[in-house]
């Protein structure tokens, strides 16, 4: 199973709708329409690579003016440099910024947001180069459904082992899952770069169990989570900056956290995954069919996903 999505700001131009035909199962064809535009991912402050984006068109849909500019999720293929041709972008979600592009204002009501977030599941297919205590990188090759087929795309990405977010954390070795978020930084001949400030890895193959004793300090306290949080990282006062916490259980429809309580129902939870970026976090637990029952006495869907913080704002902008 492997996922490569973008989200961001987007400038696009040239829109134009054209009528897309499917043979189907019984000899007719079905017809469908996208509308397709150009647009540029940003890659650092003088690095870009163009990208063709297409949409799924309701019938009447007129394209956008020139040069809108559109908060957007797609699904992604990179193509190799030495291959060529633009990105491939399938819309997943779009939505395009009020005004008129033409107006001189329309640029200062424009987020700050000039490089798009990657979102990739996939796996390593290479192994890590770099100095110890330097700039470690290594590939990750990832596919997703665009345009009708199944494509890979291979990207680089980074960890700074100068900086105490990664110091400690080890680099994944060749043939290990990834989840990946980070923010595209570079190119290469070989692709995309995921830059090291921002960029998040979680091993989706390991995983965390909580004792009897851990389940007894499940607290929303910053004191319980610095704990947990040293285990990882330096930076005691920054909790957020960690790559593996202890689950913070909530009852379903509610933000705060249960009572905790000994036993096998909490000691059953098993971390899936953490995501951690720009001080905010994600928790998705799994419960063992035996232990539902019990999980539910307390309050407790089988699946509990949380975000106890939210990621800092400023002003964005995106240019074509």
């Amino acid at each position: 199973m492997s996922s490569f999505l973008l989200s961001g700001f987007f400038g696009l131009t040239s829109g134009i709708r054209q009528r897309s035909d499917t043979p189907r199962a019984d000899g007719k064809v079905s017809s469908i329409f996208h509308m397709y535009y150009n647009t540029t991912i940003l890659c650092g402050p003088h690095t870009s690579l163009p990208a063709q984006l297409r949409k799924y068109s309701p019938p009447g849909e007129d394209p956008l003016p020139d040069d809108t500019v559109a908060y957007i999720v797609a699904k992604a293929h990179v193509p190799a440099m030495n291959v060529g041709g633009p990105v491939l972008l399938d819309v997943v979600h779009i939505a395009p910024l009020f005004g008129d592009p033409a107006s001189e204002g329309y640029d200062s009501r424009l987020p700050d947001f000039d490089y798009p977030l990657v979102v990739a599941l996939g796996t390593v297919t290479g192994p890590q180069e770099g100095p110890p205590g330097g700039i470690v990188t290594f590939p990750i090759t990832v596919s997703e459904f665009v345009r009708g087929g199944s494509k890979e795309s291979t990207f680089t990405c980074q960890q700074d082992k100068g900086t105490a977010h990664w110091r400690n954390f080890p680099a994944p070795s060749q043939g290990t899952p990834l989840l990946i978020e980070g923010l595209c930084s570079d190119v290469t001949p070989c692709g995309l770069i995921m830059g090291p400030s921002r960029s998040t890895i979680v091993d989706t193959a390991s995983h965390h169990r909580a004792t009897d004793e851990e389940a007894m300090q499940i607290r929303a306290s910053g004191a319980w989570w610095k704990s947990r949080c040293k285990q990882h990282c330096e930076h005691q006062q920054q909790p957020a900056e960690c790559n593996s916490i202890i689950i913070s259980v909530a009852p379903c429809g509610s933000t705060q956290p249960s009572q905790p309580q000994a036993g096998p129902s909490l000691r059953a939870l098993t971390v899936l995954s953490v995501l951690d970026l720009d001080h905010s976090e994600r928790i998705i637990v799994r419960v063992p069919p035996s232990q539902p029952s019990q999980l539910q006495e307390m309050g407790q869907s089988t699946i509990s996903e949380s975000a106890p913080s939210t990621r800092s704002k400023g002003k964005r902008r995106a240019d074509t």
